[in-house]
């Protein structure tokens, strides 16, 4: 087949990909799960299903392996501000956050921008930084870890 000629599997392929609605619906079925992190009780249901998605795909062998793993549990998180005035805040652990207290002067970092953050300096020293969720407009996605 020389570069001028169309491949029409592929086509066939290609234009499947665009009205085929197995791969939505995979990750709905997927994202609809409590939990299903590695390790966590739902992995094994999210394991069922990519399984029985890929079958359903026509790829032969499809087989699970179990091996063992450290994985993390999400516990319960409380954020409290103690002065001026007592008050707590809704608050979800970040995966893979280490257990622990701790106590410190918030400063707020804006969106938490590489600049933002230099801009307060020494003043994160000791403290809590916090960051909006959002991202800054006509930006790219800030990610915090």
């Amino acid at each position: 087949m020389t570069g001028d000629e169309a491949d029409p599997d592929l086509e066939g392929v290609l234009g499947r990909a665009w009205s085929d609605d197995r791969a939505w619906d995979l990750l709905t079925r997927l994202t609809e799960l409590p939990d299903r992190m590695g390790g966590s009780a739902d992995e094994q249901r999210a394991a069922e299903i990519v399984g029985d998605a890929l079958t359903d795909a026509g790829v032969d062998g499809v087989r699970e392996e179990s091996f063992p793993m450290h994985h993390w549990e999400r516990g319960t998180t409380e954020f409290a501000v103690l002065e001026p005035v007592e008050r707590s805040f809704p608050a979800i652990a970040l995966p893979y956050s280490p257990a622990g207290d701790v106590e410190g002067p918030i400063v707020d970092v804006g969106y938490g921008t590489p600049e933002e953050i230099d801009a307060v300096g020494e003043e994160l020293q000791g403290a809590i930084a916090v960051a909006s969720t959002t991202t800054p407009s006509g930006q790219r996605f800030v990610h915090r870890m």
